[in-house]
């Protein structure tokens, strides 16, 4: 085995850097690939009125007692 010196080998990035600013690099080239092919469009007066046409009331009072029961939870986990 070689030893590598890291002054000599002339690479001032780390790991975990290079591996963060390539994920960062392929989100912003695939978001550009995206935005230039027109896979969106505009929404209709129906879409406007009613965004989430199969969505029930009681859905959302679900969720949201949900989340501010896990809320609650974690808040006096962290407290104690």
């Amino acid at each position: 085995m070689s030893q590598v010196d890291r002054r000599s080998s002339g690479s001032r990035i780390g790991r975990r850097s290079f591996l963060k600013m390539a994920a960062l690099s392929s989100a912003v080239g695939a978001g550009g690939v995206i935005a230039s092919a027109n896979v969106t469009r505009d929404a209709t007066d129906e879409e406007i009125k009613n965004p989430y046409p199969n969505a029930k009331k009681e859905d959302a009072y679900f969720v949201y007692t949900l989340s501010i029961g896990l809320l609650n939870m974690i808040n006096s986990k962290v407290q104690a």
